[in-house]
């Protein structure tokens, strides 16, 4: 019998007696719940149609051995000039796929986002329960460019490059920085203007440092034309500021009061207006004046394109946390086992909850993206013969389930005259093909049953469907026969 005296102790309270686990405060739950929430969040991302053809150029340059800088995929624009400045990291998916499958390259993509937030926390100040806060409110700021796409290694090494400019003694790191970043992603450009910023900051704020950061950033500089495309990559990344496809291509538009996606943009950039106002007078050193030029820069452009409200997330947050050390502090109370062991319950019932939650989005493979095609529809566009047709947002997948066939389109865009692309969309929008199918004398057309094209395809007698789901249908144009000139069309690995 326990004596009347003793207290009962519980679960916790033994395994508190067995382990020392005062070190698991509440503010490291907190910020490694911030991780995972982050984790999850991004290892539930969609392949898009951008993820194949990314896939597909990795696979490519493994088999070739060679960086295409010339369309390889396409009928219509094939040996036209691409700038395939994202190289590197299409290797990088491939390879991760080769050994671990598309949910390898997801949970490679989710890691990559994860670090750019655990590098954003530590670019900020504050108690670390107001800085994780503060950090859970803003990640849906990101959600608009989480994608199993390249510009995600953007986001984290901007934040990255923040990091070692605060951090004096890592700034021999830069130039090689740059020069991983000039092959594995165009944004580098963005990594410019913040070494831009910190040049023009150090002029301003103190000549002594303005001649070391001058010879950093022309150092950096030199070190980016160390790619496949020499200068065109700045001129690729420069060019993309008032490039005709930014019209229609929907990351590209600007922020607006009609589209609820931008809703998170607009008040983070309010709330760092407000930081700004609130810390004036403390703003004195180096670190919160580049906070503040290259805000105010990225703020500027995210006004101009929506993809880039994710990079003035980067700036802004570090600067806005600075209001945090004006609020009241709470006082740290000795660290215990008992809570420890609290925190340890608490985080493992998480944990479990984002497993599962995993696991079940997972299970989809359709809602993941990871089977666009059925393999009916891919074995029909397999036999079917001559140049085909397909629309834009399904080039990607073609690339990827059949490598062998020439596609009309994909979303690499930057191979294909603007013209061969409005006309595209003015085909599927409007079902207004017939001039642009007897331009490319296309004999098979895969299009999404929900567009009029569809609709104006199947109305005509010349064109037969030989395939139909409840996404796509594949038609045929009745005069030709199948396997007629078929290896004609086919695309070679050889070419």
């Amino acid at each position: 019998m326990v004596p009347a005296h003793s207290p009962r102790k519980t679960v916790i309270d033994w395994w508190s007696g067995q382990t020392n686990l005062a070190w698991l405060t509440l503010d490291r739950l907190m910020v490694g719940l911030l991780l995972l929430v982050v984790f999850t969040a991004a290892v539930c991302t969609k392949f898009q149609s951008d993820s194949w053809w990314q896939l597909r150029s990795g696979q490519f340059i493994w088999q070739t051995g060679h960086v295409w800088l010339v369309d390889p995929f396409s009928s219509t624009a094939k040996g036209a000039y691409w700038p395939n400045h994202e190289w590197l990291t299409q290797l990088i998916f491939y390879a991760v796929y080769a050994v671990a499958g598309l949910g390898g390259v997801v949970v490679f993509c989710a890691a990559i986002m994860t670090a750019t937030w655990l590098i954003i926390y530590k670019l900020c100040v504050g108690p670390p329960r107001y800085r994780v806060v503060l950090l859970l409110l803003a990640v849906m700021t990101h959600e608009v460019v989480w994608a199993v796409r390249p510009h995600i290694v953007t986001l984290l090494l901007l934040a990255l490059t923040l990091l070692l400019i605060r951090t004096r003694h890592f700034h021999w790191m830069l130039p090689p920085l740059f020069l991983l970043w000039a092959n594995l992603h165009g944004g580098v450009v963005m990594g410019g203007l913040a070494l831009l910023a910190a040049t023009g900051v150090a002029l301003l704020h103190d000549r002594r440092d303005f001649l070391r950061w001058l010879a950093i950033t022309l150092a950096c500089a030199a070190a980016t034309l160390i790619n496949p495309m020499g200068l065109g990559l700045w001129q690729f990344a420069l060019s993309m500021v008032n490039h005709p496809e930014t019209q229609y291509i929907q990351e590209w538009l600007p922020p607006a009061l009609n589209w609820p996606v931008s809703y998170p943009f607009f008040a983070l950039a309010f709330i760092w207006l407000l930081a700004i106002g609130l810390r004036r007078r403390h703003l004195r050193s180096f670190d919160d004046w580049l906070l503040v030029v290259l805000g105010l820069i990225l703020l500027l452009l995210s006004f101009r394109a929506v993809r880039h409200t994710a990079l003035f997330t980067v700036a802004a947050l570090p600067l806005i946390s600075q209001v945090l050390t004006m609020l009241p502090q709470s006082a740290v109370r000795p660290a215990q086992a008992r809570q420890g062991a609290l925190n340890l319950a608490l985080g493992g019932v998480v944990v479990l909850c984002c497993i599962a939650l995993v696991g079940r989005v997972w299970s989809d493979e359709h809602w993941m993206g990871w089977a666009p095609f059925s393999p009916q529809l891919i074995a029909a566009v397999r036999t079917c013969p001559g140049p085909l047709y397909n629309s834009y947002d399904t080039g990607g997948a073609l690339l990827w389930f059949v490598p062998e066939r020439a596609v009309f389109v994909d979303s690499r865009n930057d191979p294909y005259s603007v013209d061969l692309l409005f006309r595209a969309v003015i085909a599927e929008q409007q079902g207004d093909y017939q001039d642009l199918f007897q331009t490319y004398q296309i004999t098979c057309a895969l299009v999404p049953i929900q567009k009029p094209i569809y609709v104006a395809l199947i109305q005509d007698a010349r064109w037969q469907a030989r395939y139909r789901d409840g996404q796509f249908a594949l038609l045929q144009r009745q005069d030709v026969r199948v396997g007629a000139t078929l290896e004609r069309f086919q695309f070679s690995a050889a070419h």
